[in-house]
């Protein structure tokens, strides 16, 4: 059951790109209304999110609403596929600034990792991407989706390090989405009726893809090895660009695909070595 929960997790996590896509509202009206309906969902679903946040949490919460944020816009302005790779180059700054910030020393092969990772990355950057309906201006939206890797990778530092701590994650993410709703409620302009389907694609990804999926995630984590619950999450940004391709007819870039791959691939051979490392230091 725990590891179906992640599975059911990534999946969700997954339709970000079709909905935000299919979607006939602004992008401000999109990241406003979808963090509003998650805030909801989550005060409902995740008592732990329920609790008073401290001043550390809310600073945390800005950089995860950015991220959160970003990612939506990214999404409007370039493929489905440049824009969940590039938020998945937060690895790349994690080996960066993980010495730095949460003291943890350098691995042996983490300039490899940096090397492949910054390599994917510059072909994802190199892929010539026309302008379309669904794609207006992909090299603003590549470097929005950079913006939101980086924004992703400062947010995971901050959880694992209130993880360490023994501090309460949910209260992050809570606030992490009203600071999401505040950021784009200044550009909300006046809603024009919309279809069902546009106002049944707001709901999901606020209540399912973010609310419910964040419920699936918290199970999942509290009982699956750490090597497991990466693979089963690797899902995501592979499911991603597939649904956008199903439904919008959205093709990535031969470099896009080939910059995808070696991203996953460097981060599924990270947490394999790791697992093994961690086994290996705790066998008799």
């Amino acid at each position: 059951m725990p590891r179906l929960c992640l599975l059911a997790a990534a999946l969700l996590f997954s339709t970000a790109g079709m909905a935000v896509k299919g979607s006939t509202f602004t992008t401000a009206q999109i990241g406003c209304f979808r963090a509003i309906i998650a805030v909801i969902t989550l005060l409902i679903l995740v008592p732990d999110t329920r609790r008073r946040p401290d001043l550390k949490a809310l600073l945390l919460a800005v950089v995860y609403g950015g991220c959160m944020g970003t990612f939506v816009i990214a999404t409007r302005l370039t493929h489905a596929a440049n824009a969940i790779f590039l938020q998945d180059t937060a690895p790349l700054f994690l080996l960066m600034l993980g010495p730095l910030v949460l003291k943890e020393p350098m691995r042996r092969r983490d300039p490899f990792l940096l090397a492949a990772i910054l390599g994917g990355m510059l072909l994802l950057f190199s892929a010539d991407v026309a302008e379309s309906r669904n794609a207006p201006d992909p090299d603003l939206g590549n470097g929005v989706a950079l913006i939101s890797g980086l924004c992703w990778a400062i947010t995971l530092m901050g959880l694992r390090h209130r993880a360490k701590a023994g501090q309460p994650t949910g209260p992050v993410i809570l606030a992490g989405n009203v600071m999401a709703a505040l950021m784009f409620a200044p550009f909300v302009e006046s809603v024009e009726p919309q279809s069902a389907l546009s106002i049944g694609g707001i709901v999901w990804l606020g209540a399912v893809q973010i609310g419910l999926a964040y419920v699936l995630l918290v199970k999942g984590l509290a009982r699956v090895p750490a090597l497991q619950a990466s693979l089963l999450m690797l899902i995501e940004p592979v499911l991603n660009p597939v649904w956008a391709f199903l439904v919008h007819g959205e093709v990535p870039h031969t470099l896009v695909i080939a910059g995808g791959a070696i991203i996953l691939a460097t981060t599924l051979a990270d947490a394999v070595i790791s697992a093994r490392q961690r086994q290996q230091e705790n066998s008799p």
